[in-house]
């Protein structure tokens, strides 16, 4: 991401405000109109991963992939961790993502956060980029497994082959979650849908109404206050489409509170989906970074990497 984009996604400068009622929230009051966007321009295909990833990325996410760029003490959810975090927005049961899962991060960016959509690059141009994400996931879990090791095993001991299997079996993605075929959202199964998100707890963090207004402090693996989604007036990370949704609902978002939902059928799954689409209201309202930070610390958190 450029310095540009961090310095107007920080500032929350917009152009006006939509006339729709917003959420309950006096954070959201103000907050940018769905149509405002700020996208990095076509990058210069002549650049190597690194290079691509050193512009347009290492200034939130760190030359090192660790979440710790320049400009990710401004940013609320603080820029991934690819070294070491869960990736959250993932299609496969072993929550490994492929290079498909990474792709459509690049290109639909990630609502609710200040990673913008790098649609105008060329695909080819973004694959090189995910080949430098790998490959710096690749290191940071090869530097967490010799600190596992620590003095148990001498690094001489540990074979480059059987190194390289271990490390090859945490980055394999597994199977892709099984997407049934899609159906209209009747009466009846957006009904059931309300029952069943009832009965999976959905309404102790995103309440019975879907605004998320509950007021439970919540936390990820990390350690950094979050909060559940406003299902009515934020735009959903993970997409809006009924298999997306499906998804994310089966496997949740690794490494935060949003858990998975292996023990609900494939039909009560699409019901709980049709239900979920049906609290969504337009137009959306996507929070500025210190609206996102004020919903949160309003809760009573103070977060390590955002100081008071």
């Amino acid at each position: 991401m450029s310095p540009v984009i961090v310095i107007l996604t920080a500032l929350g400068i917009g152009c006006h405000r939509a006339t729709s009622p917003p959420p309950r929230s006096v954070a959201a009051e103000t907050a940018l109109p769905a149509t405002f966007s700020v996208q990095p321009r076509p990058a210069d295909d002549s650049l190597t991963g690194r290079e691509l990833y050193l512009n347009h990325c290492g200034p939130c996410h760190g030359a090192d992939g660790g979440g710790r760029g320049e400009g990710a003490r401004s940013l609320f959810p603080r820029p991934h961790n690819f070294r070491s975090s869960k990736f959250r927005l993932v299609s496969t049961v072993n929550g490994v993502p492929s290079r498909a899962d990474l792709g459509a991060v690049l290109v639909r960016g990630v609502p609710g956060a200040s990673m913008p959509s790098f649609r105008p690059f060329a695909e080819a141009t973004r694959g090189r980029l995910i080949d430098e994400v790998l490959r710096l996931r690749r290191e940071g879990l090869q530097a967490a497994l010799a600190f596992k090791l620590g003095d148990a095993h001498q690094e001489d001991e540990i074979a480059t082959e059987e190194l390289r299997e271990i490390l090859d079996l945490q980055l394999t993605p597994g199977a892709p979650v099984a997407v049934p075929k899609w159906g209209p959202a009747t009466e009846a199964l957006v009904r059931r849908g309300g029952e069943i998100y009832i009965q999976q707890q959905c309404a102790r963090c995103h309440g019975p109404d879907g605004r998320g207004d509950t007021g439970l402090y919540l936390a990820n693996e990390e350690g950094y206050p979050t909060r559940p989604r406003n299902l009515v007036w934020e735009e959903f990370k993970g997409g809006t489409d009924p298999p997306s949704i499906f998804v994310r609902i089966r496997l949740g978002l690794p490494g935060t509170p949003m858990v998975a939902n292996p023990n609900l059928s494939e039909q009560e799954l699409a019901a709980l989906v049709h239900h979920v689409r049906s609290l969504a209201r337009e137009p959306k309202w996507p929070l500025t970074n210190y609206q996102r930070a004020k919903l949160v610390l309003d809760r009573g958190f103070l977060s390590p990497g955002h100081p008071e």
